[in-house]
């Protein structure tokens, strides 16, 4: 068994270093790709940030990214957005924003073939994209994810899946109090991904201690539950967009004490540039990048090209 795993470990650099194809499943940001080693199957990794910071944006982008770019089938649970508010977002991603979002915008002016056409245009990139977005009516269970990627691993194969989000999932067995909730939960998430063998992205919320910091950057010690998730977790993924907080605070404070805590310019009136910092990984070293939230895309750009 120990020679089999140090044979498909060194198959796997091998391909690495010999071509240009990608082993796993790499983020659709080639700053973070930088730092953040592409998603192996079995692995468990955790996508976390402050609300607004863009965390479902970021999720869904990547899951795209799978799919389109590197034609991985993809499951996105969803229990946040249905399925209009997705199927929205992607079609603005898809035709880069601008005629999509006029059409979306503009619709009530325009006639309605007008309005629509750049709509289908942007809709002919789904055609055939291994990328199944379900948005469950009830309760989802671990065991339900479980059974959904098993029957997709059969039907058409499996590669990635992304859930948005954790805490929003409920526990196959009754559970007393959150901590045991997210230990429940957690453990599950990466049984599933061992048991299945695909990379598993799971989005997860902060506790709320992170908003009595100044400035109010996160930590892994931040994610609720943190000490077993950090345990189960490959790699822990956090985002920061000081400038979301011009809306709470009335004020660019978070930026000016932003920029002196990270010696980066976080400019008054700047509510897109987000850190995307990398916490955990177990196969190297942590480490942060940036980006820039294009509220037109609801997507992130890191000025780099995949």
């Amino acid at each position: 068994m120990l020679r089999g795993s140090t044979e498909r470990a060194i198959a796997a650099v091998e391909l690495e270093l010999t071509s240009k194809q990608v082993v796993g499943i790499d983020s659709p940001l080639p700053a973070l790709n930088e730092i953040l080693k592409p998603l192996r199957p079995g692995q468990l990794v955790y996508l976390s940030g402050c609300p607004g910071s863009g965390k479902s944006s970021l999720a869904l982008q990547w899951a795209w990214h799978a799919a389109f770019n590197r034609h991985k089938n993809t499951l996105y649970f969803s229990l946040e957005m249905n399925h209009e508010e997705l199927g929205e977002r992607l079609l603005i991603a898809a035709n880069q924003g601008a005629s999509v979002e006029r059409a979306l915008i503009a619709g009530k002016s325009l006639p309605a073939d007008e309005a629509i056409s750049p709509l289908r245009s942007a809709a002919r990139a789904f055609k055939d994209l291994p990328l199944h977005i379900i948005c469950p009516r009830g309760p989802l269970h671990p065991s339900d994810i479980a059974l959904y990627g098993r029957m997709a691993k059969i039907r058409r194969g499996l590669d990635f899946i992304v859930l948005d989000y954790l805490y929003l999932l409920r526990p196959d067995k009754k559970t007393e109090g959150e901590t045991e909730k997210m230990n429940e939960l957690t453990v599950a998430m990466k049984t599933l991904a061992t048991q299945l063998q695909v990379p598993v992205l799971c989005l997860h919320s902060l506790s709320r201690e992170v908003e009595n910091k100044r400035p109010r950057i996160p930590t892994d010690s931040g994610l609720r539950g943190s000490q077993q998730l950090n345990y189960d977790a490959n790699a822990i993924i956090i985002l920061y967009r000081p400038g979301y907080y011009y809306q709470k605070d009335g004020n660019w404070k978070e930026n000016e004490l932003a920029s002196k805590e990270l010696n980066h310019p976080f400019l008054v009136g700047d509510d897109e540039t987000t850190m995307i910092k990398v916490d955990k990984q177990r196969r190297g070293p942590g480490g942060h990048c940036f980006a820039r939230f294009v509220p037109a895309q609801t997507w992130f750009d890191d000025g780099g090209k995949q």
